[in-house]
């Protein structure tokens, strides 16, 4: 789970790293690790705050998600949004007369995917 998702490229970048150490660079080269990207990017906070506070900054990032073997030069984007549905209570023995808040979650749900 996972193998063509970062940690694919961290295995590429740590290669590369090796390579690298080999060479006579004129700038520096900076392997940054971050974790809990998908629960809120939990470590890219100490990351940035540390980065921040570094002598010299980096002059790029390479960012390794997957992208179909293509280069990438932007975010693919992300919404988050709340949605409250209210709906209007009733007996059952009334059903026409009431508005299930839960039919309303489920209409609204398959609005958005189509």
């Amino acid at each position: 789970r996972g193998a063509a998702d970062m940690k694919g490229f961290v295995a590429c970048a740590l290669a590369a790293c090796v390579k690298a150490s080999k060479m006579a660079l004129r700038t520096p080269l900076h392997l940054a690790l971050s974790y809990d990207e998908e629960v809120g990017c939990l470590g890219v906070r100490d990351l940035i705050e540390m980065l921040s506070a570094a002598p010299q900054r980096p002059l790029l990032c390479i960012v390794g998600e997957p992208t179909n073997m293509q280069v990438a030069t932007g975010h693919k984007g992300k919404l988050a949004a709340r949605a409250i549905c209210r709906g209007r209570e009733g007996h059952s023995a009334l059903a026409p007369l009431a508005l299930n808040a839960i039919h309303l979650g489920c209409d609204f749900v398959r609005a958005l995917r189509d």
